[in-house]
């Protein structure tokens, strides 16, 4: 492997898509060690220029994993600044575009399910729709959260085993 992916994290800024963000960035870490770098908005600084950092980051992005409930599409800046930047990405790479991206869904509570099949979207989804992650990972115990948490990194990194292979 001669490249590190850089992961991009998005998550809707409410208790429980962070919730489940706090749990999976620490397992994703270790599952993929020197694999990849893993990046979300929690990694800006203060004062730093938040705009600019994530078009950064995003530019440098090989992958884009989104933690979806219900809310997530209703956030001005995860589609305008996330979410539709990295969809673009993700469309150029089939018309021949520069540094390819591929985008992994966390569906995320019963609602996502709703609002997903209003889209025409067919990204790729760690989990099916039908059985997303609870709302909260407070809605669950300790060894349900660990299992969950377990599931979705395995996951993550099958998707990113294919990732690897189709990129080199």
């Amino acid at each position: 492997m001669s490249e590190i992916h850089r992961v991009f994290l998005s998550y809707r800024h409410k208790e429980g898509d962070r919730g489940w963000l706090e749990r999976l960035k620490p397992a994703l870490a270790a599952a993929l060690g020197d694999r990849a770098t893993l990046w979300s908005d929690e990694d800006l600084t203060a004062g730093e220029q938040w705009r600019q950092e994530i078009r950064k980051q995003i530019e440098q992005a090989t992958v884009g994993v989104f933690l979806a409930s219900e809310e997530f599409f209703g956030s001005e800046v995860i589609r305008h600044e996330e979410f539709g930047p990295l969809l673009n990405k993700h469309l150029s790479r089939d018309s021949g575009g520069e540094n390819p991206v591929r985008l992994l869904i966390v569906p995320i509570g019963q609602g996502f399910s709703r609002e997903y099949a209003k889209t025409d979207l067919e990204l790729h989804t760690v989990l099916p729709p039908d059985r997303p992650l609870p709302e909260s990972p407070g809605d669950l115990d300790r060894e349900s959260v660990d299992s969950s948490v377990a599931k979705v990194v395995s996951e993550i990194q099958r998707a990113l085993d294919k990732t690897w292979v189709d990129l080199e």
